[in-house]
C-alpha cells in the first residue's frame, strides 16, 4: 500500500498518473487514426471500364472502269462519194405571155346612179314630189298626199336592154297612211308587168325586195309577155285600195338595181 509523507508527493504521483492516462489515451487515438488512413490507403481504386474500339466501315471499292469501246468507223468513210449531176441549162425564155384578166361573174343595173329624173303622174287632187337624195347611198324618196285623190306615180324614160339580168333588188321603209305600194315595168309596145305589197307604204321597218324578173305579173296593155330587151319605162306607186287608209306619206326606197 502506498504512503505518501509528503504533499508533493501526492501531486506528483497525480500528475504522473495523469501523464500516464493521457499517454496512453493519445497512443490509442494515434493507433486508431493511423489504421483508418491505411485502410483507406489500401482501398484499391475501381478498375476503369474500357469502351470496345468502333469499329471503321471499310473502305469502299471503287468499281472498275468499262474498258473503251471499240472506235467504229464514221459514216463518212462508209458512204460512197456520188459525182454532182451535170447542171441543166434552162432552156431561153420566151416572151411572157400576159396574166388572164378576171372577167366579172355578173353585171349590175343602178338605176339611182344612172342619173335619171323622176317624173310624176298622179290622180286628180292628189301630190306627189319626188326626190333623189344625192351621195354614194342615194334614194329615191316620195312624198305623197292623197287627201283628195287614190293614187300618185313616180317614173323614169329608159331605153335599156335588160334581158341580160334575172332579178331585182331594194329596201323601202315608209310612214303615213297604211296604202298600198306598187312597182311597174313598161316595154317599148306598152305591155306592163308588175307586183304591189298591200298596206305596205306607211311600214316603217324594212321591206327587203329580191326579187326574179319572172315572178312579175302582166297587168295590161301590149301583149301578156314583156320585152326585155325593149325596156322603157319603170314605176314606183302608191294607191289606196279596199282597206287602205289614204291621206299623206312619205316611201324612201333604196339600192334599186338589177342583176
Amino acid at each position: 500500500m502506498l504512503s505518501f509523507r509528503r504533499r508533493r508527493d501526492v501531486v506528483w504521483f497525480v500528475l504522473s498518473v495523469a501523464l500516464f492516462s493521457g499517454g496512453i489515451g493519445a497512443l490509442i487515438v494515434t493507433t486508431l487514426q493511423w489504421r483508418r488512413l491505411t485502410a483507406l490507403s489500401i482501398t484499391p481504386a475501381p478498375e476503369p471500364i474500357e469502351t470496345p474500339p468502333v469499329a471503321e466501315p471499310p473502305p469502299t471499292m471503287e468499281e472498275p472502269a468499262p474498258p473503251p469501246e471499240p472506235e467504229k468507223p464514221s459514216l463518212e468513210e462508209e458512204t460512197p462519194v456520188v459525182p454532182p449531176e451535170p447542171v441543166k441549162k434552162a432552156p431561153p425564155a420566151g416572151p411572157k405571155k400576159p396574166a388572164p384578166v378576171a372577167e366579172p361573174k355578173g353585171s349590175r343595173f343602178d338605176l339611182l346612179d344612172a342619173g335619171l329624173k323622176f317624173r310624176t303622174l298622179m290622180d286628180r287632187k292628189a301630190r306627189l314630189t319626188p326626190a333623189v337624195t344625192p351621195g354614194p347611198d342615194r334614194t329615191l324618196r316620195l312624198d305623197y298626199d292623197m287627201a283628195d285623190g287614190q293614187w300618185v306615180q313616180a317614173f323614169v324614160d329608159l331605153k335599156q336592154d335588160l334581158s341580160k339580168f334575172k332579178r331585182v333588188q331594194f329596201v323601202f321603209t315608209g310612214n303615213g297612211g297604211a296604202n298600198t305600194f306598187e312597182l311597174k315595168i313598161v316595154d317599148s309596145d306598152g305591155t306592163n308587168v308588175g307586183i304591189d305589197w298591200p298596206r305596205a307604204s306607211g311600214r316603217a321597218a324594212a321591206t327587203v325586195v329580191d326579187l326574179p324578173l319572172s315572178d312579175l305579173t302582166y297587168l295590161w296593155g301590149g301583149d301578156p309577155k314583156l320585152d326585155w330587151k325593149r325596156f322603157r319605162q319603170i314605176y314606183f306607186a302608191v294607191s289606196e285600195k279596199s282597206g287602205d287608209q289614204g291621206g299623206r306619206g312619205r316611201v324612201v326606197v333604196r339600192g334599186i338595181r338589177f342583176l
